[in-house]
């Protein structure tokens, strides 16, 4: 659907006329003071009033897209009919899912747990590289999965959070690695960097833990918290 331009510069076109014209008031080389203040007057009035006209206009704009998100024809469909549209096909989980991040907010505020910006772009920085090595980008990757950079960083601040909040419930010992390599048949070749593997195999198995944690969290802060449901979907 072509999207309607409005032109904002020819709008204030007119205004800018008046700050480039020559001097009204040079007389023979003398000027009115009288003159001048009432030109200034005339003119602040005549600015003024176009300036009014075109935020009238924009805020008319802006004022219709807050109810109208398109017509057919001439035909409108209602933002309105948008939105309940949305919500019948996703309310109930997109409900869920913001009580959920709300609740782990405040238990991570109530605790005084917090995540840096610092945490933020180093797990911004290592996801680059691991979209590198698959010759992507992060900017095309966000744009796949209908994400934005802010969106992203949401995620990785609720996972922080997370992880913080169960910390000292969820730790791997070195004999869980081992187990876990064991039991999975991982081999192990000779020059293979068996550190970083058994630190990326370490991520994994504190990953599943937090899986099962995390419900747990969830059922305990659902049970203590104040909830009301207002709409039903």
């Amino acid at each position: 659907m072509k999207k309607t331009n409005i032109n904002i510069k020819a709008i204030f076109s007119k205004i800018k006329t008046f700050f480039v014209r020559i001097n009204p008031f040079k007389k023979s080389g003398n000027t009115s003071l009288t003159s001048m203040k009432n030109y200034i007057v005339k003119n602040k009035l005549l600015v003024g009033g176009i300036a009014a006209v075109a935020v009238a206009f924009l805020g008319g704009y802006y004022i219709k897209s807050l109810f109208i998100a398109a017509t057919v024809n001439g035909s409108p469909i209602s933002r309105m009919k948008i939105i309940k549209e949305l919500e019948k096909r996703g309310g109930a989980s997109t409900l869920e899912s913001i009580v959920t991040e709300k609740l782990i907010k405040q238990e991570a505020a109530r605790r005084r747990i917090s995540v840096t910006n610092e945490e933020i772009d180093s797990a911004i920085a290592n996801i680059e590289v691991s979209l590198k090595s698959q010759s992507q980008d992060l900017k095309s990757a966000l744009a796949l999965q209908g994400m934005t950079l802010n969106d992203l960083k949401n995620q990785i601040t609720l996972q922080k959070l997370v992880e913080k909040l169960l910390a000292d419930k969820v730790t791997v010992t070195d004999e869980e690695i081992t187990k876990y390599i064991t039991d999975n048949k991982i081999s192990l070749p000779e020059g293979t960097d068996q550190e970083n593997t058994r630190s990326i195999i370490k991520q994994q198995i504190t990953q599943e833990k937090l899986g099962q944690e995390i419900q747990s969290l969830l059922d305990d802060l659902k049970k203590a918290a104040k909830i009301n449901i207002f709409v039903k979907y």
